[in-house]
């Protein structure tokens, strides 16, 4: 599993800095204590993804989420071209060699806008949602 993790992390990071769902911070210096660290909440814009594997020839549909603090939508629709590219019609196969292949596939509807909670939204807090097939041939 720490291979896969390792995988989504970089995948997804190449379109912007990405987190696993529920875990969207970075570890910082505390600058009170030296030697110590702490948690800050991650800038924006920013993604959240969840580590799936399917079971060997099985798929699963999962999400990702993409925020943004803005007045304007513009970074949010510039990320969400830039999945769209990375992730090409029909989809796209990763080779892990020994232990097989995962698949990344665009969902129908692929990218949409997200409501969130009105405390989010008067901060100017925005959200798209990807849907992603991921399609498993993974041995071990």
């Amino acid at each position: 599993m720490e291979r896969l993790s390792k995988f989504y992390f970089e995948f997804w990071n190449q379109f912007c800095p990405a987190y696993t769902e529920n875990n969207a911070y970075k570890m910082i210096t505390d600058p009170q204590r030296p030697g110590h660290f702490i948690l800050q909440a991650a800038e924006f814009p920013y993604l959240t993804y969840s580590v799936v594997r399917p079971a060997f020839g099985e798929q699963t549909i999962t999400s990702v989420n993409i925020y943004d603090k803005s007045n304007s939508f513009a970074e949010l629709r510039k990320i969400g071209a830039a999945i769209e590219k990375g992730i090409p019609e029909g989809g796209i196969v990763f080779d892990f060699g020994e232990i097989g292949q995962l698949q990344i596939e665009r969902s129908n509807p692929f990218i949409q806008s997200r409501s969130l909670p009105e405390n989010e939204t008067k901060d100017n807090i925005k959200s798209d949602i990807a849907s992603v097939i991921i399609r498993s041939f993974l041995t071990n």
